[in-house]
């Protein structure tokens, strides 16, 4: 995990469509508009790896949607999750 670096948390979800509803550090919008893929740790050694298809803001959350993802019940799961990139991109 030492090479990697959060970028957000996902706070839940927003719509019925499968995007999530995300908490960041304000000022950091261009480097949010930028990622295409993010990981998520679900325990010590397994991550998994989202890519993102799409990113908006609203009020002071970030709107994401994910590849493959697209109940509300799939994004329900990451809820709590800190999102995390690789820190050499």
């Amino acid at each position: 995990m030492e090479n990697f670096i959060s970028i957000g948390k996902v706070l839940n979800f927003h719509g019925i469509k499968g995007e999530a509803k995300v908490g960041y550090t304000l000022g950091n919008e261009d480097k949010l508009k930028k990622m295409k893929s993010v990981f998520v740790f679900q325990g010590s050694a397994t991550t998994k790896k989202l890519e993102v298809t799409n990113i908006r803001f609203h009020k002071n959350y970030a709107i994401i949607k994910f590849k493959g993802i697209e109940t509300v019940n799939e994004i329900v799961e990451l809820k709590g999750k800190n999102l995390y990139v690789d820190k050499n991109c």
